[in-house]
């Protein structure tokens, strides 16, 4: 169940790869191309200097697409509160004996910098699983800082160039998805084994960090994959958001150039938005 971080820090099948995180989409009638991104929650800006087709993308797009509007989300931090709150009954101390707990918070101190984990008594336990995972991985990302991420990179370099920001899903909708996709009771299981067996919690983390940084969504989709026990997970996190988005984007991409930045693992499998797009009549071909 630490699959759940992996899909979020966004989450094997044809031959036609996706072994790229830079794509252009075309079709016929379309005066202009866009482009798809893959992000990753834990790459540093400097992944942009491997990509440098990327700022030329994003000065011919006339809108930047994203999961959610990151400005807004900056604006009300509190808009995810509702969604990360763990009702009275399922508090973590209610959730672990307090034996238990005390072993958990013990392991929980060492990887978040002193944090005690009676803090996050109130949160449901996937958000005490996101940050302890973000302690055990940020030593070992060179020029990564905490709040610079891909997605508000490329949003606000659109807003400073006078482009269009056009969000797929609202926040409200993300934290549905993401805080509420998984039962209480999987998420107190997941984060136990991530502070039961951190050094390999830290292991499979690092391992699909490097899948990112060689831009191989691939094996990145497979390995997540291959440690998901929950298909649920994958229906809630990945697959019917990316329904959803490939019913909006046609039209995005008839209105204007748009580039799309969303979490890699939304671009890979049959289910993706590269294959979907596909099936779409859309050209997607890897941008090297």
């Amino acid at each position: 169940m630490n699959r759940i971080i992996v899909l979020i820090a966004a989450i094997l099948l044809p031959a036609l790869a996706w072994s790229q995180i830079f794509f252009k989409v075309e079709r016929e009638g379309l005066e202009s191309p866009s482009y798809l991104f893959g992000t990753h929650h834990l790459a540093p800006l400097s992944v942009l200097d491997s990509i440098p087709e990327v700022v030329d993308a994003l000065s011919a797009s006339s809108a930047v697409v994203g999961e959610i509007d990151m400005q807004k989300s900056q604006e009300n931090p509190m808009a995810l509160l509702p969604y990360m709150s763990a009702p009275a009954d399922s508090a973590l101390t209610k959730l672990f004996t307090p034996e238990r707990f005390r072993t958990l918070n013990e392991e929980f101190h060492k990887w978040t910098g002193g944090l005690d984990l009676s803090m996050f008594d109130s949160m449901k336990p996937i958000v005490a699983n996101m940050t302890v995972a973000l302690g055990m991985v940020i030593e070992d990302i060179p020029g990564y800082v905490p709040g610079e991420q891909l997605d508000t990179y490329v949003q606000t370099y659109a807003r400073q160039a006078g482009k269009k920001v056009i969000a797929l899903e609202t926040v409200e909708q993300q934290g549905e998805y993401v805080f509420n996709g998984v039962p209480i009771a999987e998420q107190a299981k997941a984060l136990a084994e991530t502070l039961d067996n951190p050094a390999k919690a830290k292991e499979d983390a690092i391992r699909l960090n490097k899948c990112y940084f060689n831009q191989d969504v691939e094996s990145l989709y497979r390995e997540s994959l291959k440690e998901n026990e929950d298909p649920i997970l994958f229906e809630n996190l990945l697959y019917r958001r990316n329904a959803n988005w490939l019913e909006q984007l046609p039209e995005i991409f008839r209105a204007q150039p748009s580039f799309v930045a969303v979490g890699a693992l939304h671009l890979a499998g049959e289910k993706g938005l590269v294959e979907g797009l596909r099936r779409l009549g859309f050209t997607v071909t890897p941008i090297i």
